[in-house]
């Protein structure tokens, strides 16, 4: 039983950890920068957003997933996020 509430404890702890993050992300959340993206990067931007995978994207635009991959290398490397998750972080509009 101590095991369990050790166990409860740091889930606890885990919690509060991920909730500081969100709240205040060591990233300055920003609006996403559309002047910079082609027309394509900013509908896959927004389908990274919503937190779809490269296949779900590649199946929704008919398209294969190597492009997807690209533009997505591109939308990263265009407001300096180094994955998805930075990204959704850094624009996640709430």
């Amino acid at each position: 039983m101590i095991e369990i509430n050790e166990n409860n404890e740091n889930l606890k702890d885990k919690r509060i950890e991920i909730s500081e993050f969100i709240n205040d992300p060591p990233f300055e959340k920003r609006s996403l920068p559309k002047e910079i993206l082609t027309k394509k990067e900013k509908i896959i931007a927004n389908y990274l957003l919503l937190g779809k995978c490269r296949s779900e994207i590649a199946n929704a635009l008919s398209v294969s997933e190597n492009t997807i991959k690209t533009h997505t290398k591109n939308i990263f490397r265009k407001t300096k996020a180094k994955n998805q998750k930075v990204f959704m972080i850094m624009y996640f509009i709430e």
